[in-house]
C-alpha cells in the first residue's frame, strides 16, 4: 500500500521483506534464544538438576524475596493492602511502602507457582532473567550492525557479565533484561516513527521500573545519551510525530507504573517517614575506580600482590575480568 514520506510528502511504496528473507530472520532468533538458554543452563549448573529442591543464590536476601512472593500473593487472594503487614512487629505491624519488591518477577512467580511449585518458579524466574538479557542485547545490536554474529557476541557478553553473575542474591538487581529492548523500541520509534514501537518501548520501560524501581535512572541516561546523539546526528529522522512519539513513551510507562509509584509518593507525607531509608548503604555498598582493572584478591597468580590494595575497597567483586 502506498504512504507518504515524512519528509517530501511523496508518495511511494516502502520496500516489503521477502518471505524466505522473514523466515530466514524468524530462524536466527530462535536459534539465538535456544543458544542463550543453553548457556544459561551452563554458566549457572548444576541449578537446572534441583529446581525444584534448591534455591539459586545463598545468604539472607534469597529468603527475602520469597518472603516478598509469598505475601504478595497472600495480599493480593485475600485482598489485603500489600504496602503494609501485620505480620512483622506484631502487633502494631509495618509499613512497606519502601520494602525492596520486585512486583515483575514476583508476578512472574506467581504465574508458575501453582505449576512447578515454589523452589521451581523462583528458579525460573530466576534464569529468564539470564536468558532474556541475553536475547534482548542480541535484537539490539543485530538491528543496529545487521551482523548476527555481532549480535550474539553483545549478548553473550551482557547477559553474562561479572555484575550480573555476581547479584544472584538479588532477584531486582540482575533485572536488567528489558533494557536493551527500551533501547531497540527507543532507536526503532525514532527512525522508523511506528506507533508499535512506541507501545512496546513504554511497555519494556515499565517493566523495567517494576523489576526494580532505580533500573530507571539507568534506562534514563541510556535515553538521553541516545536521544543526544540522534538530535546531533539523526536530525532529518526528527518531526513531530516523532516528539509526540516520545511524548507518548513517557505518558505509557507513567500510566503503567502509577499504581505501584503513587503509594510510594504518598508515603512521603507520612509522619513517620525517615529519610534514613534514602541514606542506607550509602557507606558499604560503594567501590573504586581502580577495583575494576585490579584482579580479584582471590587470584591464583596476582591475589598475594593486590591484597594491600583492596583493604581500600568495600566490595571486591568490581574486576571486569572476574566470572
Amino acid at each position: 500500500m502506498p504512504t507518504v514520506c515524512p519528509r517530501c510528502r511523496l508518495r511511494y511504496n516502502p520496500p516489503t521483506m521477502p518471505r524466505s528473507q522473514s523466515r530466514s530472520t524468524w530462524k536466527s532468533h530462535a536459534v539465538a534464544l535456544l543458544g542463550y538458554t543453553l548457556l544459561t543452563l551452563l554458566m549457572t549448573y548444576p541449578l537446572w538438576l534441583r529446581m525444584s529442591t534448591q534455591l539459586a543464590g545463598s545468604g539472607d536476601d534469597m529468603w527475602l524475596f520469597q518472603w516478598n512472593n509469598w505475601w504478595l500473593r497472600k495480599a493480593l487472594v485475600e485482598r489485603r493492602d500489600p504496602y503494609f503487614t501485620p505480620f512483622l512487629f506484631h502487633p502494631q505491624g509495618v509499613s512497606l511502602v519502601y520494602h525492596n519488591f520486585s512486583w515483575l518477577n514476583a508476578g512472574i512467580w506467581m504465574v508458575l507457582e501453582p505449576f512447578m511449585g515454589s523452589i521451581a518458579a523462583y528458579n525460573v524466574t530466576f534464569l529468564l532473567t539470564f536468558i532474556i538479557s541475553g536475547y534482548a542485547t542480541y535484537a539490539l545490536v543485530t538491528y543496529l550492525t545487521d551482523s548476527r554474529a555481532a549480535g550474539f557476541l553483545a549478548g553473550l557478553i551482557f547477559a553474562f557479565s561479572p555484575y550480573h553473575l555476581s547479584q544472584f542474591n538479588h532477584p531486582n538487581l540482575i533485572s536488567v533484561q528489558w533494557l536493551p529492548f527500551c533501547m531497540l523500541f527507543l532507536i526503532r520509534t525514532v527512525r522508523e516513527g511506528k506507533w508499535r514501537d512506541v507501545l512496546l518501548c513504554a511497555l519494556c520501560l515499565a517493566l523495567t521500573g517494576l523489576s526494580r524501581w532505580q533500573l530507571l535512572t539507568f534506562a534514563a541516561i541510556l535515553f538521553a545519551l541516545y536521544l543526544g546523539y540522534s538530535l546531533l546526528f539523526e536530525r532529518d529522522r526528527w518531526n513531530r510525530q516523532t516528539v509526540l512519539a516520545l511524548v507518548a513513551v513517557g505518558v505509557g510507562t507513567a500510566t503503567c507504573i502509577s499504581p505501584f509509584v503513587l503509594p510510594m509518593i504518598g508515603g512521603l507525607t507520612d509522619e513517620g517517614f525517615s529519610s534514613d531509608i534514602l541514606t542506607d548503604q550509602q557507606d558499604w555498598a560503594q567501590t573504586d575506580l581502580l577495583a575494576y582493572v585490579v584482579p580479584n584478591r582471590l587470584h591464583p597468580l596476582f591475589g598475594h600482590y593486590v591484597v594491600p590494595i583492596y583493604e581500600r575497597f568495600r566490595k571486591n567483586r568490581s574486576y571486569i575480568a572476574f566470572l
